[in-house]
Order: C-alpha cells, then structure tokens, then sequence
C-alpha cells in the first residue's frame, strides 16, 4: 500500500527492511538502499559520516528496477571515498560532501538546496555533545 502524506508532500510505502525510517523508499530499491547505507556506516570506522539522504526517483512512484540510487553522504572528512563495490547495489549516484561546507552553500547552490528540502534523510549522528 502506497500512503500520500498530502501536508509534507512525499510518500510512504510498505515495508520490505526492518526499520520504519526506510518507509520513505520504493520497495523496489529498499533493500538495496537499507544495505548501501549498512555497509557504508560499517565501512566508517572513525565515523565520519553524519548524514545520508536519498533523493530522486526512489522516493517516488516513478522508482523501477531500473531507477539508480542517488544518495549523498556528508561528513566531518574533506574527501568521501569508499571501498565499496558499488555495483552489488545496482546503479548508484554516490556523492559525498563535507557537512559544513555543503551547509554553507545551500543558498547558493540549487543542487544542495533541492537535496537538503527534498531528499530523505536515512541517517543522521548525533553530535558527541548530545547526550540521552
């Protein structure tokens, strides 16, 4: 079943993962995203890595098999790499960013900007000050 949230205008769809944040994407690309972003914060040993969202297609109903994945990954690091073999995954747009930076420059950037309002957030640290 397929749930229009109308006031936030963005879908929810059935799950196919565990987790309810991945509601947010296609089943056709949940699996395949729910492990990208495993494997990516297993691979961030120092952790680095602060967010990852998902935008694009698979947040839609226009999501195939044949859809990439397009995700960015921001961080406290100057350069993102991976070691990932990204094909296991499918196709995947993987971008990554410094966080403060990123956040600099959307107001000035359309790209970030369309990312930062429009894209779903998977993962999100908590900064080391936090405390529960």
């Amino acid at each position: 079943m397929v749930i229009l949230d109308q006031t936030r205008n963005y879908y929810q769809f059935d799950l196919i993962v565990k987790e309810k944040k991945f509601s947010r994407i296609h089943p056709v690309k949940q699996k395949k995203v729910y492990d990208l972003v495993q494997d990516l914060l297993e691979e961030d040993v120092n952790h680095n890595i602060t967010d990852i969202i998902i935008f694009g297609s698979s947040l839609t109903l226009f999501c195939n098999s044949y859809s990439d994945i397009d995700i960015v990954v921001l961080g406290d690091f100057e350069e993102f790499n991976t070691k990932l073999h990204l094909y296991k995954y499918g196709e995947v747009d993987l971008l990554g960013y410094n966080k403060k930076e990123f956040i600099e420059q959307i107001q000035s950037n359309s790209f970030f900007k369309n990312i930062w309002e429009r894209g779903y957030k998977v993962y999100e640290q908590f900064p080391n000050h936090c405390t529960i």
